[in-house]
C-alpha cells in the first residue's frame, strides 16, 4: 500500500515537473503561481521520502 502511494506520489511529482518546465518556456511568468507550484513539489518530495524511508 504504501509503495504504490510512493509510486503515485513519484508520478504526481513527475508531471508537476514537466507541467512547470512548460510554463516557464512560455513567459511572462506569474511568479506567485510558480511559488506556489515549487513549494507544493517541495511538499510531495518530503512526503515521497518519507514513504519509501519506513
Amino acid at each position: 500500500m504504501q509503495k504504490r502511494q510512493a509510486e503515485k506520489s513519484a508520478f504526481l511529482l513527475y508531471v508537476m515537473l514537466c507541467d512547470l518546465q512548460n510554463v516557464e518556456e512560455k513567459r511572462p511568468l506569474v511568479e506567485s503561481n510558480i511559488y506556489k507550484r515549487l513549494n507544493f513539489l517541495i511538499f510531495l518530495q518530503k512526503q515521497f521520502y518519507f514513504s519509501t524511508s519506513q
